[in-house]
């Protein structure tokens, strides 16, 4: 499941409340759908369901985005995408994402955090409205 958006932010083990943001949310389950559903709905994020997980996470991936960009109430410069499983993901992470983006915005702009001493590439992903098209037509892991 993919959790597409400018993302829940770990910080000590909490979700910090995406309430205060303007910006649209979107968790992409599988599933379990009803069970998570009333969860992430209750810090922010509009719930939709993958039907078909077993395709792989691009699919959420392309659910997400698809939803994002067509029910966005104001034009999206960039989309953050993430696993929902990253207990370890903190708030940080997420603004250093946000800030690179915002430092060397441009439609075409990817930005991917690094992490451990071997830099591997991770997530969260923020991705300029260049890729939204792309991003959409993703299928498989």
């Amino acid at each position: 499941d993919a959790v597409c958006g400018a993302l829940q932010c770990g910080w000590g083990g909490q979700v910090v409340s995406t309430m205060s943001c303007k910006l649209p949310f979107v968790a992409v389950t599988g599933d379990d759908h009803e069970k998570l559903e009333s969860i992430v709905t209750s810090y922010g994020f509009e719930a939709i369901r993958n039907d078909h997980p077993e395709l792989g996470q691009g699919v959420s991936i392309a659910l997400g985005v698809h939803h994002l960009v067509n029910t966005s109430p104001i034009p999206l410069d960039g989309i953050l995408c993430s696993v929902g499983d990253q207990p370890l993901l903190t708030s940080a992470v997420v603004h250093e994402v946000i800030s690179a983006f915002s430092d060397n915005f441009h439609p075409k702009t990817i930005v991917v955090p690094h992490y451990g001493a071997n830099c591997h590439s991770g997530n969260p992903v923020l991705f300029g409205s260049h890729w939204f098209d792309f991003l959409q037509q993703i299928q498989g892991d």
